[in-house]
């Protein structure tokens, strides 16, 4: 968490292309380190330098989707990443060399899409500091950032005790395991349809909002059902994880959408990712191994954390939606004066947020 917008300003230095690979082999490198750990102080240690690394990797990656698809596209790009990570596995593709005709047919269609909210700035700077001020002073950022940390805590948090919760059906242990296997092949198959859905028609907010609402109703099925019903504590674990995971890449897409400027977009990213993964710190706290197999107190905090996260949906589509409207009236003098803005990214009087 506290090296994710450092690694952003290192990525603006160094380069996508570099600094990712470089992550990777740093990573690699820590890891086969691990093996060499001989007291607990050195394990944590290991684990700080590993966390430095890895803090660049998820949001590195997702800024380089957002600047090579048009918006759109980003939805289900980000859908395939992740579902690349909940089936444990990476999708490769092989890509030709473009032409120079090619590229340029790319880039102009990039450039359009991006329209003057993604502009770059004036100067010869890798990073617009404005754009940087931009980024602190947005209170949707700050919304986004309470959408992600209600929707990744539970992510983090009811993933770890999953496996405990199964056992609690007392089933065996490679029972067990073919129970888990189902579950997240219907998790990907639910993510990817969607996701579609909320690409095809153009809209994140009720798609992200039907995802925490079903998660929440599947939160509070555990809660009470405790150990009386062994089906309904699978059925709503299933429940719980198909909301929870694909409400993360149409929330994440959401927001690459509608901020503008590639060093507010970038920083935006960096920070709402690194508020996200705080809220794994306290799953040993919110899941502790005394209220095991139940764990009705986890799933009510989980349960409260996705109710903030629908809240700030809601907020959100409100505001992005009387913001469009203001700008769909604008006088002629309105207009010129917000257009005059130097770097004004997603402020343009041209942009519309993507509901």
């Amino acid at each position: 968490a506290l090296f994710g917008v450092p690694s952003f300003i290192l990525l603006r230095f160094l380069g996508t292309k570099m600094y990712l690979s470089l992550c990777m082999i740093l990573m690699g490198a820590i890891m086969t380190g691990t093996a060499f750990v001989r007291n607990v102080k050195q394990l944590l240690a290991v684990r700080f330098l590993l966390g430095m690394v890895v803090s660049a990797q998820f949001s590195g990656l997702t800024i380089y989707l957002s600047l090579w698809y048009r918006k759109p596209e980003q939805t289900m790009r980000i859908s395939f990443f992740l579902i690349g990570a909940v089936l444990g596995c990476s999708f490769g593709a092989i890509m030709a060399r473009l032409n120079n005709c090619e590229k340029e047919l790319l880039t102009n269609i990039l450039r359009e899409d991006a329209g003057k909210a993604n502009g770059a700035p004036n100067s010869d700077s890798w990073i617009s500091w404005r754009q940087v001020k931009y980024a602190f002073t947005d209170q949707r950022i700050y919304l986004h950032m309470l959408i992600g940390i209600g929707n990744m805590t539970p992510i983090l948090c009811f993933t770890l005790v999953l496996p405990s919760l199964l056992d609690g059906i007392n089933a065996s242990a490679p029972l067990t395991h073919l129970m888990v296997a189902p579950m997240y092949v219907i998790i990907c198959v639910f993510c990817l349809v969607w996701s579609y859905s909320s690409s095809l028609h153009n809209e994140h907010s009720l798609h992200a909002a039907t995802c925490f609402f079903i998660s929440l109703i599947g939160f509070i099925i555990l809660a009470f059902v405790g150990d009386q019903s062994k089906t309904a504590i699978y059925v709503s674990s299933c429940i719980v994880c198909c909301g929870m995971y694909t409400a993360f890449p149409i929330a994440l897409s959401w927001l690459t959408k509608n901020v503008g400027g590639h060093t507010k977009r970038a920083m935006a990213i960096c920070c709402v990712h690194a508020v996200d993964h705080l809220g794994g710190v306290l799953k040993f706290v919110i899941y502790p191994e005394v209220d095991k197999p139940i764990y009705r107190k986890g799933h009510l905090i989980c349960a409260g954390a996705t109710a903030v996260a629908l809240l700030s949906t809601f907020i959100l589509r409100r505001s992005m939606m009387k913001e469009n409207q203001r700008r769909q009236f604008l006088s002629v003098d309105e207009y010129r004066r917000e257009d005059a803005v130097e770097e004004p990214c997603d402020k343009h009087p041209d942009f519309r947020y993507v509901l």
